[in-house]
């Protein structure tokens, strides 16, 4: 049964669930137009729980609806909320998991906590070259997971991703749009339990 707590960053404060567990610990972050919620509502927090691990799920300040103190797009405070909610876990490593601006934000945690691997879904980095720059240096295990009909992230963005990243493997939805998690829920959870297996394989392997 997941926990519900208040998270903080820089004078912000949040509200985030989460549930113990083993590490490494999932850290799940919301697209621009949704809350945290949306991981409770496709089921995808279930996903680490079936496997014994830790995860968390933060409402991210820069959440067009955002029920956090207050609303910012600053990068040093949505990553120290996420990193006060990855916290609630007690997990000494992280995966993150980010949907679209949550994507963004994956690789900067990636560089600011131990972070084993990324999964990206329809990862929204848009002209933030510190993130296309930080996304060059990333290692371990990424996931990247798109939609053909994704009208918000363009398959040429997701495919540099692909090139600059070493190692990254994309999966291409076919008919999925830019919510693939809310969408196919059935599949996109399908494919995180199969990473997180791979990951717990490749760490005590």
């Amino acid at each position: 049964m997941p926990f519900e707590a208040l998270v903080s960053g820089d004078g912000v404060e949040c509200r985030a669930v989460y549930e113990e567990g083993g590490s490494p610990a999932v850290l799940f972050l919301h697209g621009y137009s949704f809350r945290y919620t949306v991981w409770l509502d496709s089921g995808s927090v279930e996903v680490p729980s079936s496997l014994g691990l830790a995860w968390a799920a933060p409402d991210m300040p820069y959440g067009r609806s955002t029920t956090c103190t207050s609303r910012t797009g600053s990068v040093e405070v949505n990553v120290a909320v996420a990193l006060s909610a990855a916290r609630l876990s007690g997990a000494r490593e992280l995966v993150v998991v980010g949907a679209s601006m949550g994507g963004r934000y994956a690789l900067y945690i990636a560089h600011a906590a131990p972070v084993r691997a990324l999964v990206l879904v329809a990862p929204a980095l848009g002209r933030d070259e510190k993130a296309w720059t930080l996304a060059r240096r990333v290692r371990g295990p990424v996931l990247i997971i798109w939609g053909t009909r994704d009208r918000v992230v363009r398959r040429k963005e997701v495919e540099e991703l692909v090139r600059i990243i070493p190692g990254a493997r994309l999966v291409v939805l076919d008919g999925a749009g830019h919510v693939i998690h809310l969408e196919r829920p059935e599949e996109f959870n399908s494919l995180l339990k199969e990473f997180l297996e791979s990951t717990l394989r490749y760490q005590h392997g």
